[in-house]
């Protein structure tokens, strides 16, 4: 797989030093020139951040740290922020805090900083999480609804040796169709409030827990998202 697809449609963060430069341009340049200076500093960083992403992936999947560590000894001061935003993007914080925690020392301390801080957010992130899907799956259960849990809420109990290291957007739970309403209403029963609904899914979250209010990050404050899906795919699909 190409570097670049590590990096998801629009999520491309400017190094503010470019930026600064680029503004400094953009005054004493015309319109055509300026075009072409932004193409040129986008180009810079999405490379940049592809190098990264790369070499931070590969790290997660080989689990091998020293070669990891060669690399980025290279690495200039700015892509080291960018290495934070890249495994807060990716939610790789916390694998990647217990992979270099025993080479802490060779890693800038604002790298380690910010992913142990990362981790212990997300650890009360999914506690939190946790107790919430919990919840609705009880209550749905007791109004006699058969729910299966999706995607990352099974994933992190099951297929890591902690919770806390696969970061969770929202939690999954799939009901059959003609119980989707009473499934619905159980739901609502625990607290919970229907933020968004449409042919995929209903949405749902705590009063208080709407908004995404830190960015680049696994905070438990940012919004924890139960989603209740009545099937897995919305249409029909094929695989000739």
């Amino acid at each position: 797989m190409p570097a670049s697809q590590f990096i998801p449609p629009g999520e491309v963060a400017f190094d503010v030093a470019n930026l600064r430069e680029a503004l400094a341009i953009r005054r004493v340049v015309r319109a055509p020139v300026w075009e072409r200076v932004k193409v040129e500093i986008l180009s810079v960083e999405i490379n940049a951040l592809a190098r990264i992403s790369a070499a931070l992936c590969q790290l997660t999947i080989s689990g091998n740290v020293h070669a990891f560590l060669n690399e980025s000894r290279a690495w200039p001061n700015a892509d080291w922020p960018r290495a934070c935003r890249i495994a807060a993007m990716q939610g790789i914080s916390q694998l990647l805090f217990e992979q270099l925690s025993p080479q802490a020392q060779a890693c800038p301390p604002e790298f380690m900083n910010f992913l142990r801080e990362q981790t212990e957010l997300n650890k009360k992130r999914i506690a939190l999480q946790t107790r919430e899907a919990l919840a609705a799956i009880s209550e749905i259960q007791r109004r006699g609804i058969s729910v299966l849990a999706l995607k990352g809420l099974v994933f992190a109990h099951t297929l890591y040796r902690e919770p806390h290291l696969r970061p969770m957007a929202d939690t999954d739970l799939l009901v059959r169709p003609d119980q989707f309403n009473k499934a619905t209403e159980a739901v609502l029963h625990t607290g919970l409030v229907m933020v968004k609904r449409n042919e995929k899914h209903r949405v749902f979250a705590r009063p208080g827990n709407l908004a995404f209010a830190h960015l680049w990050s696994d905070h438990p404050a940012n919004r924890r998202s139960l989603e209740l899906h009545d099937r897995l795919l919305i249409r029909p699909f094929y695989v000739w």
